[in-house]
């Protein structure tokens, strides 16, 4: 309750720090990409790092425990603008989220899955899909993060997810990891008809 007025203001300040990144990135990566020299590669790296930094910081405060579900919940969505904004510029056509921010990020996702199981697959479809570029849907620990989210969306939230953009979100983020090829991944879609038990 004290930091609430700080926290506010930083939650003001960091959409203007991830555009001024967002847009810096998008300078520098056609440069970086022609000439990839090596003071290019640290000032690419040190701009995107806010980025990942920031989704960082947001992981760890979700992993709260049983009996702070309710501050949980309401720092999720009182984030959740910055979520969005992020995975929003990830997706352009010349977004990026690599796949150490994509990882913190899923497993973010699957930490806050209870308060908005919608709000959730939504973004996380969308992290999948700008991360490919990546190869974040080939990494095990990334296999393992969308298990957890889809094994819990089966079993406690499917009439959250069975018609609408719920469930193209759902089909969306899937087919991302099941086009790898990965058993797991695969074991999930020919269970999706439980969605509609």
């Amino acid at each position: 309750p004290d930091d609430k007025d700080a926290a506010q203001r930083a939650v003001d300040w960091l959409p203007l720090s991830i555009n001024a990144a967002a847009s810096s990135i998008k300078q520098l990566k056609p440069l970086f990409e022609s000439r990839p020299d090596e003071t290019l590669q640290t000032k690419f790296r040190d701009i995107y790092g806010v980025i990942d930094e920031i989704i960082m910081r947001l992981y760890f405060p979700s992993r709260g425990k049983d009996e702070n579900q309710e501050s949980t919940k309401h720092f999720y969505f009182k984030v959740k603008p910055l979520l969005e904004q992020i995975m929003s510029i990830a997706l352009e056509k010349d977004g990026l989220l690599i796949a150490h921010t994509a990882h913190y990020f899923m497993q973010l996702l699957n930490n806050v899955l209870r308060y908005d199981p919608k709000g959730v697959v939504h973004i996380a479809a969308g992290v999948a899909e700008s991360s490919k570029r990546d190869n974040y849907n080939f990494d095990p620990l990334a296999i393992r993060e969308v298990v957890r989210l889809v094994e819990a969306i089966l079993t406690d939230y499917r009439s959250d997810v069975r018609d609408g953009e719920a469930l193209n979100d759902l089909l969306n983020l899937l087919d991302i990891f099941a086009e790898t090829g990965w058993p797991d991944a695969l074991r999930l879609v020919w269970r999706l008809d439980e969605i509609f038990r």
